[in-house]
């Protein structure tokens, strides 16, 4: 296949194209074309893409995120390319998508609609995880779907803390996370040894992937729900510490609802009576899942 890959910058939307692109890159001949996006209005970009690419030869339009949305559909109507997209694009652009990998959370319908449990990611179960060791990734603000506690959050990595001491424990902050919550996370080693606390302004990249497949045991804020699908992909057991939801019906807590009932992940008040997180009995791998509904629907196979 021929795919123009479209890229806006942002590192986690470029992760989950990624992910699908490898996983296709095993099934099927792979050449792929990358469309780094400036940083300008979508409309710019629209118009830029229209005219300053050449796709005669592209069997598929690939991209991840709304910012991807509209030179993706310029291109597509303009070259007559078909254009699949991950994540659920707004209402207004969805029908325009002839495939769309959408999370099961967003709750989106139609016959472009492919479900997902989280989105594609590179991560697979390299088979190393030590028993021993531990990670913890803290996320932080986002007003529109939570309120953020610093102490609740550092109460709950304490107890983990003060709970599994024969664990070696790597913790971990994000862009998210206030100045707050850091300094008091970066303290704990101090009580802990041999407890380690690492910033994320000083990890360079592929630290939290090298953590993923060396840790055993994976506790994550309940609103980097990302990073729950990466470690579930990893081959980790995995907790949830829970924050406080604005909305009831919020759509990673509707997510991390499901991954519970499914039994791949332990909510926080289950750990507290004493049932501990456990591997998922099969890796999640759906960059696999989503690449074999583009080969079935596009690759041609001699």
């Amino acid at each position: 296949m021929n795919i123009v890959a479209f890229f806006d910058g942002r590192p986690g939307h470029e992760k989950q194209t990624r992910g699908l692109l490898r996983a296709l890159d095993s099934l099927c001949p792979l050449h792929v074309e990358d469309v780094y996006l400036p940083e300008c209005s979508w409309l710019e970009n629209m118009t830029r893409t229209g005219d300053a690419f050449l796709f005669a030869d592209a069997d598929l339009l690939l991209g991840t995120g709304s910012g991807c949305h509209a030179p993706m559909l310029a291109a597509k109507f303009r070259h007559r390319i078909p254009a699949a997209t991950i994540m659920t694009p707004d209402f207004l652009w969805r029908w325009a998508f002839d495939l769309c990998f959408s999370p099961m959370h967003d709750g989106a319908t139609g016959t472009n609609i492919f479900p997902t449990i989280g989105p594609p990611n590179p991560l697979f179960d390299q088979g190393k995880h030590d028993v021993q060791r531990g990670l913890m990734l803290v996320g932080g603000l986002d007003p529109k779907s939570h309120i953020w506690h610093d102490e609740e959050i550092v109460a709950a990595v304490t107890e983990i803390l003060t709970r599994e001491q024969d664990i070696t424990w790597h913790i971990s902050s994000s862009p998210r996370t206030p100045v707050a919550t850091e300094a008091l996370l970066a303290r704990l080693p101090e009580r802990f040894p041999p407890c380690r606390f690492f910033s994320y302004k000083d990890t360079p990249p592929g630290w939290v992937e090298r953590e993923y497949h060396e840790s055993a045991w994976v506790w994550v804020t309940a609103d980097s729900i990302s990073m729950v699908y990466e470690a579930l992909s990893a081959g980790c057991a995995v907790g949830l510490i829970p924050v406080e939801w604005r909305r009831a019906d919020d759509k990673f807590q509707r997510s991390a609802t499901h991954l519970a009932e499914q039994g791949l992940i332990r909510r926080w008040a289950d750990w507290l009576q004493g049932d501990n997180p456990h591997p998922p009995p099969v890796p999640l791998n759906e960059a696999r899942r989503c690449a074999e509904e583009i080969v079935r629907r596009w690759c041609q196979t001699n």
